[in-house]
């Protein structure tokens, strides 16, 4: 028994000495050198070399290039550290993870040892222990957003598509992304977004993944919603897809890696801006990656308790919401399943508009504000109800019946949601035309929505060419199912159609040029809606 452990012993230095961690060195040497890259990195012996003449021509090869913190001539290919003791290997060296299964609150989810979190659980459990190691490896920003604190962090390859602008540039165009786009969907907070660009450096190399992919994305953002007869010139619409394409090569590692709000803003910022050119694959991804890091950092979530300031819990719920919001227009728009259902948080309705925004909106009679941001979450929970009841597969083998019930229901939402709206901004209210230059892009994407949603509920009737109420009675026999027609609205499905089409058409008169790219989609499912209309019945 002692001979085989005493053989395993042996086999187990061995394997170390291989790995790169020597074990007969003193350990009062000056440093320990060992290998730490993603996964480390084998010594490979003579013995597998002289096996396979293939790996040997592979090592042969020339070395390539590495980055290197130490000066050793024997050094194996690779990221090469120094620690002068074992425990102080870095934590990407393996998984400290608490898994949920342990964890005494059924409804937490894990975490890791190496956080403020898994320090405090570690010290109920095991009483009066020493803990100063584990703490010492918690930094100022606590590890859970340290992109090292993972089995996959290190420093991914990543390609530079486009430089970044001279400072001058960059400050203008941090300024147009605050005053043209944050104002309309608020993701960021101004000072945390100008705290971002006022770094001494934006070079990639002192970056971290998140920082990296969110100053991108905004100056991809800014140079797209630019005019054309400003700036550089008609090569800026170029210049914000290279922008992208710097911001899209660190998605890996912000799916990947430890979730925080910065890179949760980054995804979200990606996916507004793909979302105008109705690219629905990359969008569904990058907003699925985004609603999950939503969960995992708890945003879905009611704050009690919460040691943040009203301010933080503010916006991270309005975060929370952009991403719900989204969520239920991509999957109307693709007629895809969303990528959360109601029942996934608990998160209440914003009851004040963001700061920094323009989703406070003072009525006429200066009795008081209309916020905007509630609104457009109130009618974003109606989309969802609207692909569960008449899009989702589900929906697909319901009776007839129980489809034109479906749609009263959801008209009659939509005309109470239209009613909780000041007369002066509803939609289509027949009030007098507005100047063209008068109305707020809060109130167009508003405006766009609902009249998307009408479209939507009738044309799941109309697109079946019942046009009038002798159509419906003829193709079902309503006797069973009385409530069926309990919205007579539903009889006038193809006309209502019609009149949302155009009249989300006619609101492309109040696009200013910063607002054609993300706006310019919804003009293609009315443009559908009437052509439909006009080569069916040839009006």
């Amino acid at each position: 028994m002692i001979n085989r452990l005493e053989t395993n012993i042996e086999r187990m230095e061995s394997r170390l000495h291989e790995m790169g961690l020597r074990l007969s060195e003193s350990s009062t040497s000056t440093s320990q050198e060992f290998l730490c890259s993603n996964a480390p990195v084998l010594e490979h012996s003579d013995k597998n070399t002289a096996s396979d003449p293939d790996f040997a021509n592979f090592c042969a090869g020339p070395e390539p290039n590495r980055v290197s913190t130490t000066s050793s001539a024997d050094a194996i290919p690779g990221i090469v550290f120094s620690y002068q003791q074992v425990e102080n290997w870095p934590p990407c060296l393996a998984s400290f993870s608490i898994p949920r299964s342990l964890v005494d609150a059924p409804l937490s989810r894990g975490f890791s040892a190496l956080s403020q979190k898994g320090i405090e659980w570690i010290s109920q459990k095991a009483g009066n222990v020493s803990l100063g190691n584990l703490s010492s490896y918690l930094s100022a920003n606590d590890l859970d957003e340290n992109p090292g604190n993972s089995p996959l962090g290190g420093p991914f390859p990543c390609r530079v598509f486009c430089s970044l602008p001279t400072k001058e540039e960059t400050v203008s165009l941090v300024q147009e992304f605050i005053e043209d786009f944050n104002m309309l969907f608020p993701i960021f907070q101004r000072s945390e977004l100008l705290s971002l660009f006022n770094q001494k450096s934006l070079d990639m190399r002192v970056q971290t993944p998140s920082q990296w992919a969110c100053i991108n994305a905004v100056l991809a953002t800014a140079c797209m919603i630019r005019p054309r007869d400003e700036g550089s010139g008609p090569d800026h619409h170029q210049k914000s897809w290279l922008f992208i394409q710097n911001a899209l090569e660190v998605v890996n590692e912000l799916c990947l890696g430890p979730p925080n709000l910065l890179g949760l803003q980054a995804l979200l910022l990606l996916v507004t801006f793909l979302i105008g050119t109705s690219a629905e694959h990359p969008c569904g991804f990058l907003l699925s990656a985004a609603i999950r890091m939503c969960h995992e950092l708890g945003l879905g979530k009611t704050e009690d308790g919460s040691p943040l300031c009203m301010q933080e819990i503010q916006h991270r719920r309005t975060v929370f919401w952009i991403a719900y919001c989204l969520d239920r227009e991509l999957s109307l728009r693709f007629c895809e399943p969303p990528a959360q259902s109601d029942e996934d948080f608990s998160a209440s309705l914003p009851m004040e508009a963001p700061t920094d925004s323009k989703y406070t909106i003072p009525t006429s009679d200066l009795s008081g504000s209309f916020n905007a941001f509630r609104s457009c979450c109130q009618l974003a929970m109606i989309k969802g109800q609207l692909y569960k009841d008449l899009y989702s597969p589900a929906a697909e083998d319901r009776p007839l019946s129980q489809i034109i019930a479906s749609v009263g229901v959801l008209d009659e939402k939509l005309q109470e949601w239209k009613r909780s709206i000041p007369p002066e901004y509803q939609p289509d209210n027949g009030g007098p035309d507005r100047p063209r230059s008068t109305m707020s892009p809060v109130l167009l994407l508003l405006h766009y929505s609902y009249f998307h949603c009408m479209i939507a509920v009738h044309r799941r009737v109309a697109a079946g060419g019942l046009s009038i109420g002798t159509d419906l009675l003829e193709k079902n026999d309503f006797t069973s199912s009385p409530a069926s027609l309990s919205n007579p609205r539903v009889l006038l499905s193809t006309s209502l159609c019609s009149k949302a089409a155009r009249a989300s058409i006619n609101l492309t008169n109040y696009l200013s040029q910063e607002n054609i790219p993300f706006f310019r989609v919804f003009g293609l499912l009315p443009s559908g809606c009437i052509n439909s209309a006009f080569m069916e019945h040839n009006t």
